[in-house]
């Protein structure tokens, strides 16, 4: 017999998130191209996380990550930095995620650079380690998308393009 005056036997939180769009690029020319970067502040507290979720661009290939510290009062910090590129559930995370242990100077910059997959969300994520120094921190970080235009969109051209018999099997 159920009795509804209990109300339910369990809830489960669900967690939504939308990642920050970025304006497609341009059409990619011949050679290598690059999206614009974005910046945005990081205020790193110990024992909280600080996550962005982006999609890059669709035909990014792999994204430097730059941290650039100003005047710090405190001393060197130690950062965990930690990235995971790609949501679509294809390959375990362990395959393609980034992990680093990086060390803040006073006016420095750290640069890392993470494979991406494009259209695919990218998620970021910096955390104070709280060990070596627990004091907070601001820094600045910069994310930018890069291609070398292999992927890129399919272009209209007068040449001829010969494809072989057993171009399908030459992986």
């Amino acid at each position: 017999k159920s009795d509804l005056d209990r109300g339910p036997l369990f809830s489960c939180p669900v967690t939504v998130i939308i990642p920050h769009a970025i304006a497609p690029p341009a059409l990619p020319t011949n050679g290598p191209t690059d999206a614009a970067p974005l910046y945005f502040p990081l205020a790193l507290t110990a024992g909280a996380p600080f996550r962005r979720f982006i999609v890059p661009p669709l035909h990014a290939e792999w994204a430097t990550v730059k941290l650039l510290t100003g005047a710090i009062p405190l001393g060197p910090h130690s950062v965990i930095f930690h990235a995971v590129p790609s949501a679509r559930g294809d390959l375990p995370n362990t395959e393609v995620q980034t992990k680093q242990m990086i060390q803040l100077r006073e006016h420095g910059e750290e640069v890392i650079n993470v494979p991406v997959r494009g259209g695919s969300t990218l998620e970021l994520c910096w955390q104070l380690s709280w060990l070596s120094n627990p004091a907070p921190v601001d820094v600045q970080a910069e994310v930018t998308f890069h291609s070398h235009a292999v992927r890129g969109v399919p272009m209209v051209t007068s040449q001829a393009v010969r494809i072989g018999a057993a171009d399908a099997f030459a992986r």
